[in-house]
């Protein structure tokens, strides 16, 4: 008897064990693999409650979908998709692919909701910026008045019957580096979830977008970090999203002893240095993407946050750059 008792403790002590363990391993298994894009950002792809041999396959497709992508859209591949528009689109009308498409749709709609604050077809500008530097000059008034009159989405003229973009002035080139990470993140969700994953994250250089499908979700606890290093801003609680960062603590270029932002105000022709750090949070990667980009320029123009977003997506962090005053233009 006293042996049978103490195998009937034993197995109920071995069942809540494993119903624990069970319990913990769906919950929290996680799997991650890293690998590089875009002039080598590290994009961190994490899946939960799945075995490795099963994440291979998916972690390969991202990463797949990545460079297709990248191919698509990125300025720095000589034949791309994107470098082939910018070529062709002033002398005759180019047919767009469908995913180049979706973000040249995504890219519009926050340049009329942010009144030009975010503008993808600023390149012109960020070229302009990136030859002066290169002499270490800074461009000069009459140089900057040039230039704008080659940026604008509105010179983007796209036929939706045909799927098809043309400029209307010539000199018009367009750079989607300000929305395609946060698009190439949604997609390698969406990948996630057609392979049947329900709870993973994406992060591609700070760009993060995850969820969890769950009968009972878990939040993710992301913090949002001081851009010093020093500090949490505000830590978030998400089951599904996207969180963007932007600001002038990262990339940079150093003209006569200062450093301007790489982000260009398309209303000004300036950096956008005020904006030391912004966050972004919303349901889209690729539309969190551009707002972060269009909340660091408006900071740094002194224009007000509230209001202007849309439904579902908000400003969780903003750090200004006193160390950058106000510069006079150059003459």
């Amino acid at each position: 008897m006293k042996k049978r008792a103490l195998f009937l403790i034993l197995s109920v002590v071995l069942l809540a064990g494993f119903g624990a363990y069970n319990t913990w391993f769906r919950t929290y298994y996680e799997v991650a693999g890293t690998f590089y894009a875009m002039g080598g950002i590290p994009v961190e792809v994490k899946a939960y409650s799945i075995s490795r041999s099963r994440f291979k396959p998916i972690f390969n497709h991202v990463r797949e979908e990545f460079d297709s992508l990248e191919q698509e859209m990125s300025l720095f591949r000589a034949g791309s998709h994107l470098n082939q528009i910018n070529r062709d689109a002033y002398n005759r009308a180019v047919p767009v692919k469908p995913d180049t498409w979706t973000v040249l749709n995504l890219a519009r709609l926050v340049y009329r909701q942010s009144d030009g604050y975010f503008d993808p077809a600023v390149e012109p500008l960020l070229d302009l910026w990136k030859t002066d530097s290169r002499e270490n000059i800074l461009p000069t008034t009459k140089d900057l008045a040039r230039i704008r009159n080659h940026i604008g989405m509105d010179k983007v003229l796209q036929n939706e019957a045909t799927h098809t973009v043309q400029f209307s002035v010539e000199g018009v080139r367009l750079d989607l580096g300000g929305i395609a990470k946060g698009y190439m993140c949604d997609r390698g969700i969406a990948l996630m979830r057609q392979y049947g994953v329900k709870r993973g994250l994406i992060d591609a250089g700070g760009d993060i977008v995850l969820f969890d499908d769950r009968s009972n979700p878990e939040p993710f606890r992301i913090a949002v970090r001081s851009p010093d290093g020093h500090g949490v801003l505000e830590t978030l609680k998400l089951t599904e999203g996207a969180i963007v960062t932007s600001g002038n603590y990262e990339r940079y270029v150093v003209i006569k002893g200062h450093r301007y932002s790489h982000i260009i105000n398309p209303v000004t022709g300036w950096p956008a240095d005020h904006c030391r750090s912004v966050t972004v949070t919303g349901p889209s990667g690729a539309v969190a993407d551009a707002w972060a980009t269009a909340m660091a320029v408006r900071i740094s123009d002194h224009l007000p946050l509230s209001g202007i977003l849309p439904p579902g997506y908000r400003v969780v962090g903003s750090i200004v750059d006193h160390d950058h005053p106000d510069k006079d233009h150059p003459e």
